[in-house]
């Protein structure tokens, strides 16, 4: 991880999850040295927690402008999206 790696507050959903995604992929190839190894690991565990939490955020506001406009749906469950879909099937991907 040679240069200094943005700060992950910074980061929009698309960065975020294009370097979680580099580091899972350096991971699962192997060959990396243990403490980089480690290092790799606790920034993939936060960029997934920030892609969560944008992914949420995303998710709140939609809810929100759903109620606003009258678009709600008849169960009280939300439906799931095609991002939420994704993401629990990618998860299995990310060693974190």
């Amino acid at each position: 991880m040679g240069e200094k790696a943005p700060e992950i507050s910074s980061l929009s959903f698309e960065e975020a999850l294009k370097e979680l995604e580099a580091l899972s992929q350096r991971l699962s190839q192997g060959g990396l040295p243990l403490e980089e190894s480690v290092e790799a690991y606790a920034r993939g565990s936060e960029l997934r927690k920030h892609c969560n939490d944008l992914l949420k955020r995303a998710e709140d506001r939609v809810r929100e402008l759903d109620q606003k406009f009258g678009n709600q749906q008849d169960d009280d469950e939300p439906e799931e999206t095609s991002v939420s879909r994704r993401s629990r099937r990618n998860d299995d991907d990310i060693p974190f």
